[in-house]
């Protein structure tokens, strides 16, 4: 199975796990976050095409003594090479539903973040490490990755579903302008995901994603 075909095949499994009676007379009103199972399958198609020479932090946490908010920092994907030397930043989001066009406030967010990313220097993140031998299965590490002007971002949305392609242009102008790399992988619901054809998307599609990380891994 491609990567890409596999991002299809297991969110489309995993909607339909949620939506099918769980027992008899048992129902669901609404549907879980996919987030999760969407961020895990992102990160094993990039996986795919930097390959081992990479390492990937989901959902890591950066301690808010770096931050200029001083809030925690919960970055969906973090990749770095071997050494420990953050390359790549990423955004995930399923659909830009929620907000269909960035605003200049959640603009000003990814900036500020991107600006500790860029700076050359040192961070610490928090992540677990599993370990069947805890009575928790789980152990908390934390590691110091090194940052720089070369870190890229990426900023990720699953579907172009539930907002429109002039919505995902204005996002990929805006964000480019801050140097943040917008792109749209697939089309349709969880359930029915599609590559897209429409020429329109061309300069955010997930072969442009595949082109980039290619050239530059």
């Amino acid at each position: 199975m491609k990567p890409r075909e596999r991002i299809i095949t297991n969110l489309k499994q995993e909607y339909i796990n949620q939506v099918k009676e769980i027992d008899k007379n048992l129902f669901r009103g609404h549907i879980s976050s996919l987030s999760v199972v969407g961020e895990n399958e992102i990160c094993l198609y990039l996986k795919s095409i930097l390959g081992e020479k990479h390492k990937f932090y989901i959902d890591s946490t950066i301690p808010k003594k770096y931050s200029k908010a001083h809030k925690n920092i919960r970055p969906d994907i973090l990749i770095t090479d071997l050494n420990n030397n953050l390359k790549y930043v990423v955004e995930i989001k399923l659909n830009q539903g929620w907000s269909r066009t960035v605003d200049d406030e959640y603009v000003n967010k990814l900036q500020d973040d991107y600006k500790l990313f860029k700076k050359d220097g040192t961070i610490s993140i928090d992540y677990f490490i599993y370990n069947d031998g805890n009575d928790n299965y789980y152990e908390h590490a934390t590691i110091d990755i090194s940052t720089s002007n070369k870190v890229r971002y990426l900023y990720i949305v699953l579907t172009a579903m539930n907002s429109k392609l002039e919505h995902h242009q204005y996002n990929y102008e805006t964000l480019k302008k801050v140097g943040i790399e917008y792109y749209v992988l697939f089309n349709g619901w969880y359930h029915q995901l599609y590559e897209i054809e429409d020429q329109e998307y061309e300069c955010m599609s997930i072969d442009k994603l595949e082109e980039s990380l290619k050239y530059r891994c």
